[in-house]
């Protein structure tokens, strides 16, 4: 992974730094968990903020006119407040 000694990872593992792409790939590939599962909180702090923003989209949304794709929109984001997972093939 490059580090030169424990503390680089120590911070990761204590949450003190959050890992790069590259380097959360890095970890997934060395301890054969997904990194949602590696980096927990990290994934957690993320999933909400998302979510948050989804509700407040799909808010707005609602109050527009309610055509086609706004309907697609609407199922979408309702898939993300929910946490349902949408393979991205449905999406369109």
């Amino acid at each position: 992974m490059g580090c030169q000694s424990g503390a680089k990872v120590s911070r990761y593992e204590r949450f003190n730094r959050k890992p790069s792409l590259e380097t959360a790939f890095g970890y997934e590939a060395v301890f054969g968990a997904p990194s949602r599962n590696l980096f927990a909180g990290v994934f957690q702090k993320v999933e909400e903020k998302i979510k948050k923003r989804a509700q407040l989209l799909s808010r707005k949304l609602s109050e527009g006119k309610r055509d086609r794709m706004a309907l697609q929109k609407l199922k979408l984001l309702q898939s993300i407040i929910s946490g349902a997972r949408i393979e991205p093939s449905k999406i369109s």
